[in-house]
């Protein structure tokens, strides 16, 4: 396992997983419900709140966070059982 890290970042008053930076450096963010913003956000428009470490299992890094564990490529929640203990070892 890899160790990577994500950041809880502050945008508009709310809290968000910024998960990904896209080509253009647009931020990809989850809120706390778990649901993927549509349209990235400028970085510059972020304040970082929190270093969040990620694991990488089988090439694909994952942040585990209070709103559950995300891949960090596609932003979904994570909720494979196979997936969860590999991170927990």
């Amino acid at each position: 396992m890899i160790n990577s890290v994500a950041y809880v970042v502050e945008y508009e008053g709310n809290y968000y997983l910024h998960y990904k930076t896209t080509n253009t450096g647009q931020a990809m963010l989850i809120n706390s419900e778990g649901k993927v913003l549509k349209n990235p956000v400028p970085t510059y428009n972020l304040r970082k709140i929190k270093k969040i470490k990620a694991k990488e299992v089988k090439g694909v890094r994952y942040a585990d966070t209070r709103m559950g564990v995300f891949n960090l490529k596609t932003g979904r929640h994570i909720k494979s059982q196979a997936v969860l203990n590999q991170l927990k070892a």
